[in-house]
């Protein structure tokens, strides 16, 4: 791979969260008998599906003409100020929490010192501009990249929204499993049941150790969007 040149506009940040649910924003059961035909009319409602917390984050800014790694992130998301890490999982699924590995373990014990899901995202921004812009060749953009990369966009942009920061992802983002289609549609590449990372991730012969941990996704879908890129430069 490194001898790979293309020439991608700005750096690529492929990133991951770990997620305690799907919902990016709460799911409000709202009162339907409430005339809502008048602008400011109050509408009472509860809370159905609390919105879903962030719990780990991860990401690697990728040079845009190697594709090589310039730099990688990573960071738990604990518990707010007052709340214990019982009460913040409480708001999180059982099924994510079995399918990410946070419902017991190193990594559930993991956010009892990590920083709060406010402080973190804070932390990775700082990041994301400044490792962007390092070397001065860039006016502080990327393109934002990932596995099934738009449920992450919603989580972060929404994440920042009820943080109260100043910041929102709106790049057109590149999605791996767009890659994933073309690359296993043509010829001589043999084909996949499905389009998960892990799947395509091991078709690729790229390991697959520690899966739905954001940091090893994120230098998955590193390594088979690299993988691709050669492929669709040099002739599959």
């Amino acid at each position: 791979m490194s001898n790979l040149r293309v020439n991608f506009s700005y750096p690529i940040a492929v990133f991951d969260t770990e997620t305690g649910g799907l919902e990016p924003d709460p799911v409000i059961d709202w009162d339907l008998t409430t005339d809502v035909s008048k602008p400011g009319q109050k509408v009472e409602g509860k809370v159905k599906i609390p919105a879903a917390p962030i719990l780990e984050l991860a990401a690697v800014i990728l040079d845009p003409v190697s594709l090589e790694e310039i730099s990688s992130f990573h960071t738990y998301c604990g518990p707010a100020e007052g709340e214990t890490v019982v009460q913040l999982l409480d708001r999180c699924s059982p099924e994510a929490l079995e399918v990410n590995g946070f419902d017991s373990g190193k990594r559930r014990e993991a956010l009892k010192t990590a920083p709060s899901q406010k402080a973190a995202l804070e932390s990775w921004v700082d990041w994301l501009i400044t490792n962007t812009d390092s070397r001065g060749r860039y006016p502080k953009k990327f393109i934002p990249c990932g596995q099934n990369v738009r449920f992450d966009i919603n989580m972060l942009n929404s994440s920042f929204r009820r943080a109260g920061i100043d910041f929102q992802l709106k790049s057109q983002p590149l999605e791996l499993i767009g890659f994933s289609m073309l690359y296993f549609g043509l010829p001589n590449t043999g084909s996949v049941a499905r389009y998960s990372l892990e799947v395509v991730a091991q078709a690729l012969g790229i390991s697959i150790d520690d899966a739905h941990t954001a940091l090893a996704d994120v230098r998955m879908t590193a390594k088979c969007l690299k993988t691709y890129v050669k492929a669709f430069t040099s002739g599959v």
